[in-house]
């Protein structure tokens, strides 16, 4: 039960854009040209969000081409949320088997343990993506 709640609570999270600024939004959308404008406009590429996770733009990337340009402006593939996860535990989580790809061709961390997703404590990302049964990711 726990664990479905926070499933729950976690993609209301990526639904939502209450917390998020522009360029959160951009990415959560796979918006590419809302991307480069918010980028062009000087935000910081590894901006956490005004939610309480601390997420970056690369932890909503949607599609490839926008997680491409995050990290070509320097964006942080290791960054860190409140509780641990990277970019590479949402891609898993999401099933977004291309951006799991360029995440560790860029140097991600596979091996990094997050404090607590959906109900799971102490899992890497690979781990994570077995259990929801994205093995392709």
């Amino acid at each position: 039960m726990k664990r479905t709640i926070l499933r729950l609570t976690i993609t209301s999270l990526m639904a939502t854009t209450a917390f998020a600024d522009p360029i959160h939004d951009a990415a959560k959308h796979g918006n590419l040209a809302g991307v480069q404008a918010e980028l062009d406009k000087g935000v910081d590429v590894n901006e956490v969000d005004r939610g309480f996770y601390n997420l970056t733009p690369l932890h909503w990337a949607k599609s490839k081409g926008v997680a491409e340009l995050l990290i070509s402006e320097g964006a942080d593939v290791n960054a860190l949320t409140l509780e641990g996860s990277t970019p590479l535990h949402f891609a898993a989580w999401n099933g977004r088997k291309e951006i799991a790809e360029l995440l560790i061709g860029n140097g991600a961390d596979v091996n990094v343990i997050n404090n607590e997703l959906a109900g799971t404590p102490f899992i890497t990302a690979l781990d994570w993506a077995i259990q929801q049964g994205k093995t392709e990711t």
